[in-house]
């Protein structure tokens, strides 16, 4: 029955965590036998990895730090990464100033829209290309992942074209619609990892009677958490961080995301770079807030859907 393939799903991934584990514990073990040479090499990996997370982390402070100084201070050589004095007086002057609330809660709509639908989507065409089998599947997947090599800056213009003669210009629909109906990274992510599950899960399923809508809904999709979680992750901070495409789609104020609302305070003649700050704080907190709850299962969906089926 549908029960009992769900239930061999939950204890493959219990299995799945108990191997994680047991790996983690053998390679701790392997480490303190590590010769010398190979000791000098991992200690040199990682101090690469601290130089670049330094370099990837000083943009960030910079940001947060200019936010919190005064006007006087914000040019002042030789610069300070700690302010002295500490203002917080443009946090609600962001509110007070920019119709910042609009800009997030548009931000948010496109987002998580555009997330749902492709993680649905992905995740169906996915199992299609992985467990169904039909007629030049390979040759269709194939050109479906031809379609990563075409960069983003080709179908620019032809996409314009095509949503100005349907009237989607101005709207959100150009911001979520492609996302949600062309996401080949999101597919071929699916596959791989629906590739790992037994078919006899769904072959016992559907010797039970169940149709293939019953098989994703109940047997697949638990199974397929961790790379879900990853795709939804990628795909709401993309989504989030996009300021080319409503650049190029909106024109009315009101349908600003939060991108295109910091951009307002950037001008031909004046920067007001302690405000801007600000702005760009708060609107990259709902990221980081999100990655911190999803950070266990995005690892995990990562180091899955890597390993060979």
């Amino acid at each position: 029955m549908v029960t009992k393939a769900r239930s061999r799903g939950a204890d493959v991934g219990q299995c799945q965590q108990r191997h994680s584990r047991e790996g983690k514990s053998k390679v701790l073990r392997a480490r303190r036998h590590l010769p010398l040479s190979q000791r000098i090499e991992t200690l040199s990996i990682h101090l690469v990895l601290l130089v670049c997370t330094v370099t990837t982390l000083v943009p960030f402070l910079w940001m947060v730090s200019t936010s919190l100084k005064t006007d006087r201070d914000l040019f002042r050589y030789p610069p300070r990464l700690i302010p002295n004095p500490i203002t917080y007086e443009r946090y609600p002057a962001a509110f007070r100033d920019l119709p910042l609330v609009r800009g997030l809660l548009n931000s948010a709509k496109i987002a998580v829209l555009s997330t749902a639908g492709t993680v649905l989507s992905s995740s169906l065409a996915g199992y299609a290309f992985a467990k169904i089998r039909f007629k030049l599947r390979q040759g269709i997947f194939g050109v479906f992942l031809a379609t990563l090599m075409i960069p983003w800056q080709v179908t620019l213009i032809p996409l314009y074209v095509t949503f100005s003669r349907i009237g989607w210009v101005d709207t959100h629909l150009p911001l979520i619609v492609p996302k949600v109906l062309m996401n080949a990274y999101g597919v071929f992510l699916m596959k791989q990892f629906i590739q790992r599950i037994p078919d006899d899960y769904i072959e016992s399923a559907q010797i039970d009677g169940a149709n293939h809508a019953r098989i994703f809904w109940s047997i697949i999709l638990p199974l397929v958490e961790p790379p879900l979680i990853t795709l939804g992750l990628f795909s709401f901070i993309g989504s989030w961080n996009s300021f080319l495409s409503p650049l190029i789609y909106l024109n009315t104020a009101s349908k600003f995301t939060v991108q295109l609302v910091i951009n307002t305070l950037r001008t031909v003649y004046y920067t007001e770079w302690g405000l801007l700050m600000a702005a760009a704080t708060i609107a990259i907190l709902p990221i980081l807030a999100l990655y911190s709850v999803a950070q266990r299962y995005f690892i995990q969906g990562i180091t899955l859907s890597g390993l060979k089926g």
